[in-house]
């Protein structure tokens, strides 16, 4: 029937979160972790860390990596490590470790990407563009819950932001994204990667299954991006691209080597293709890597 309260004189019961979660449940370990902290194992659902007014500050549970979610004993080691023993194993719980769990990806897919903006974190997953209140994940220590914007169901690839416009690479197209809203700015399948051509273009050029693609880019419209025209002359899928200081593009492919391109004037045309590959000196064709320092 949850949790009860014993001051020598009479037993009241405890009315919280904590008490609720036991009673629907079933309460069957239990272990004060410090002056303001317990845990609290069950037979149905995994654990649950608990403050002294019954607050609930972590649910762990086989979603979130426990072998199964019957917690049959508690026990705290000298390192402040937590050790739980299962109905079927055993595992621990490094409490002091500064990284966490902030969602299970049987609820929002696997984990690709994510982006910073204003008060929003954004999170890309194989099942479509998250976010959450950036504030409200920080505060707080129980798992994120994430709202999904609709138009960008299905896998996203990248998201990333270009002098303050967030543009998300996903399979079915690309995407402007403000605030809560995918704005599409094309339907060109697969897109991997955007970069603005130097700090002075109005143009972006963006990576795909099928090569390059063109954007222009204007702050004072909405959409901020324009598309213009896919390159002609490069179909390759190359997903990571640099572009250094005299406008080459540098682009990897993963198992062909590296190519550099030159662009003709308005940025339209290919005017130079170089292929690198173990011939000219890299260690191997495949799973090469670029990246400007």
């Amino acid at each position: 029937h949850g949790f009860y309260l014993y001051n020598e004189k009479k037993i009241i019961q405890w009315r919280n979160n904590a008490s609720e979660f036991i009673k629907k449940n079933q309460l069957y370990s239990l272990i004060q972790l410090d002056y303001n902290l317990y845990a609290a194992g069950t037979i149905i659902d995994g654990l649950i860390f608990f403050n002294q007014n019954g607050e609930i500050i972590r649910h762990i549970n086989k979603e979130v990596g426990l072998q199964n979610n019957s917690v049959l004993g508690l026990f705290l080691d000298t390192d402040k490590n937590l050790w739980v023993g299962l109905d079927y194993g055993i595992d621990m719980i490094k409490l002091n470790s500064p990284v966490s769990m902030l969602f299970s990806p049987h609820e929002y897919g696997t984990g690709y990407v994510s982006a910073i903006k204003n008060k929003l974190l954004y999170f890309g997953t194989n099942h479509g563009l998250f976010y959450a209140d950036k504030e409200e994940i920080i505060n707080s220590r129980r798992k994120a819950s994430l709202k999904s914007i609709p138009e960008t169901n299905g896998q996203v690839w990248n998201i990333q932001q270009i002098d303050g416009v967030l543009i998300c690479g996903h399979h079915n197209g690309a995407f402007e994204i403000i605030d809560d809203k995918a704005i599409k700015v094309s339907a060109q399948l697969g897109f991997w990667k955007f970069l603005r051509i130097n700090e002075h273009s109005n143009y972006i050029i963006a990576t795909t299954y099928t090569g390059l693609t063109l954007f222009e880019y204007d702050k004072s419209r909405i959409p901020h991006l324009k598309f213009i025209k896919r390159i002609e002359g490069f179909n390759e899928s190359c997903r990571e691209m640099e572009i250094d200081m005299a406008g080459n593009i540098w682009l990897s492919h993963p198992y062909k080597g590296i190519y550099r391109i030159r662009l003709g004037e308005g940025f339209q045309k290919i005017r130079e293709i170089k292929y690198y590959s173990s011939n000219n000196g890299l260690p191997s064709d495949y799973l090469n890597y670029i990246f400007q320092l």
